[in-house]
C-alpha cells in the first residue's frame, strides 16, 4: 500500500487538472449525497477517486482518526476520504446552501443543507502531509510493543508455565 507520502505526491500531480474541479455534498432529511463536480475530464477524476479510496482505506489505520465517529462508520472509503478532508482539516470546506423542504400544503416536512469543497486535490495532499507523523507515531506504538515483547516473552512464558507447572505438581501431592 502506498505511504502518506506517496499519496501526497500523487494527489498533488492532480493539482492542475483538478483546478476547476470541487466536492460537492449535500445532507439532511433527504439522504447524503457526495460528487465531484466542475470542469474535469473523466480520467483524471477517476484517478482521483481511486487515490480517495487508497486514502479512505488509510486512514482506519490512524490511531487519532478514531475519535472522528463520521470518518471510522463510513463504509465507503472515498466518501470516508472525503469525510476526513471535511472533519481534519479546518475551513476546507465552504457552506453552501440551507434549503427546507415542504409537502403540498406547504409543511415542513425536512431539511437540507450543501457544502463544497474547492482546490480538492491540495486539501487531498495536505490531509496526507497531516497523516505523514501520525503514521510514523503508529509504527512506533508497534515498534515499542515488538521491543518489549522481543525482551520479555520469554521470561513471562517461562514463568507462566512454571507456574502452571508447579501448582499441577502442588494439586497432585495434597490430593
Amino acid at each position: 500500500m502506498l505511504s502518506w507520502k506517496e499519496l501526497e505526491e500523487e494527489f498533488f500531480k492532480l493539482k492542475d487538472t483538478l483546478q476547476s474541479s470541487r466536492i460537492d455534498v449535500q445532507w439532511g432529511d433527504s439522504g447524503e449525497y457526495w460528487r465531484i463536480a466542475g470542469s474535469v475530464y473523466k480520467t483524471v477524476a477517476q484517478r482521483f477517486k481511486q487515490l480517495a479510496c487508497i486514502a479512505g482505506e488509510k486512514l482506519l489505520e490512524v490511531d487519532q482518526v478514531k475519535n472522528y465517529k463520521e470518518i471510522i462508520n463510513e463504509n465507503d472509503p472515498e466518501v470516508r476520504w472525503y469525510k476526513g478532508i471535511k472533519n481534519l482539516l479546518d475551513n476546507s470546506f465552504e457552506f453552501k446552501f440551507y434549503g427546507t423542504m415542504r409537502d403540498d400544503d406547504n409543511n415542513v416536512i425536512g431539511h437540507i443543507r450543501a457544502s463544497s469543497l474547492y482546490n480538492i486535490a491540495e486539501h487531498s495532499s495536505n490531509l496526507c502531509l497531516k497523516m505523514i507523523p501520525k503514521e510514523k507515531d503508529n509504527k512506533k506504538n508497534v515498534s515499542v510493543f515488538n521491543k518489549l515483547w522481543d525482551k520479555y516473552a520469554v521470561g513471562i512464558i517461562i514463568g507462566i508455565v512454571g507456574s502452571v507447572s508447579a501448582g499441577i505438581i502442588l494439586w497432585l501431592i495434597l490430593k
